[in-house]
């Protein structure tokens, strides 16, 4: 057994293991989300005619950044267990 201490080397370092449970839980959706941030930021730092948050709508700007802020939010509550 690597960790003869403990299932997970967090605890060691004073986390619990129902918060390393959680983590681990909500790892793959906290990788989705930070693939939507960065797709997001390089869509409103694009330059061209249609792309670009210039050149954008700004109800459509506050849609994406809306939708990345609930997405956030719900992966940070699984993380932190309030979900």
């Amino acid at each position: 057994m690597p960790y003869p201490d403990s299932e997970y080397p967090s605890i060691m370092r004073g986390k619990d293991k129902r918060a390393s449970q959680r983590m681990l839980n909500a790892s793959q959706e906290m990788l989705w989300v930070l693939h939507r941030v960065s797709f997001t930021l390089e869509t409103l730092d694009e330059e061209g005619d249609e792309v670009g948050w210039r050149n954008m709508d700004a109800t459509r700007v506050d849609e994406m950044i809306s939708c990345l802020s609930v997405a956030v939010d719900q992966v940070i509550a699984k993380a932190e267990g309030r979900e």
